[in-house]
């Protein structure tokens, strides 16, 4: 098993890099998709970000500087239809 140590760095890495991508993602999909796309603007945050909290911030934050809300819907649900599936997923990879 991981010491307090080792567990403690796992979580400050995961949530400064789920931070970072929070502040940097909404631009960075600015740049990547067409105007208006929001589908594929909400799936790349909703499914880059690790944490459900820090997608929404992301898309919140997309919404607001682009004026497109329909992202926050899109990010929302690629984000928790990831989180149902891994719900079915991990008791199965727990039992092998």
């Amino acid at each position: 098993g991981a010491t307090q140590a080792e567990v403690a760095v796992a979580v400050g890495n995961v949530v400064a890099y789920g931070t970072a991508a929070m502040l940097a993602y909404p631009h960075l999909a600015a740049r990547l998709f067409p105007p208006g796309d929001a589908q594929h603007i909400g799936l790349f945050l909703g499914l880059g970000v690790h944490d459900t909290a820090q997608v929404m911030g992301a898309a919140a934050s997309y919404a607001d500087q682009y004026a497109d809300a329909a992202v926050v819907t899109c990010a929302a649900v690629a984000k928790l239809t990831r989180n149902v599936s891994l719900a079915a997923v991990v008791p199965l990879m727990a039992a092998r």
